[in-house]
């Protein structure tokens, strides 16, 4: 093997250990696949591992708005120290709703994003505006699950 294909196939496995670790830095185990049925409300599930300085939000909004690029927050969630497992319930939309896809996205933010995420969501809650934002800037790729709400019951 020359230096030239020795090079190229180190480079192929250094990119592929790093994506295998930044797929593991962040799981969805629930919902556990797309396509699943829900009321107004989901419980979102799964593993994060974060450095210190990062921080992990759940989004949400219906499929038609991310695919635009636009979220609704839910909010920031903190994994268990040692399991690394994050649970939160969020909300899909509103009555009107019910039928549409819906985009539930995590991701791992940095401390300046996660302060005007969090600044964005209190000023949200304070005025009762609840307006969809863009999706923010991520420290590694995010997840996502589509849901089917078919239900606004319970809310």
């Amino acid at each position: 093997m020359n230096k030239r294909t020795f090079r190229m196939i180190s480079a192929v496995f250094v990119v592929s250990c790093i994506h295998a670790q930044d797929a593991d830095k962040l799981t969805i185990t629930s919902p556990e696949r797309d396509g699943v049925t829900a009321n107004c409300s989901i419980k979102v599930q799964g593993r994060a591992v974060l450095k210190p300085g990062e921080h992990l939000w759940i989004f949400a909004a219906r499929s038609n708005f991310a695919d635009l690029g636009l979220v609704w927050l839910q909010g920031a969630v903190t994994p268990a120290p040692v399991s690394h497992e994050y649970s939160m319930p969020i909300t899909l939309g509103i009555a009107d709703d019910v039928g549409f896809d819906f985009r539930v996205s995590v991701a791992i933010v940095d401390d300046a994003t996660h302060n005007k995420l969090q600044n964005k969501l209190v000023d949200m809650m304070t005025t009762n505006r609840h307006l969809p934002v863009p999706f923010p800037p991520t420290v590694s790729a995010p997840r996502h699950r589509t849901v089917k709400k078919v239900s606004h019951e319970g809310c």
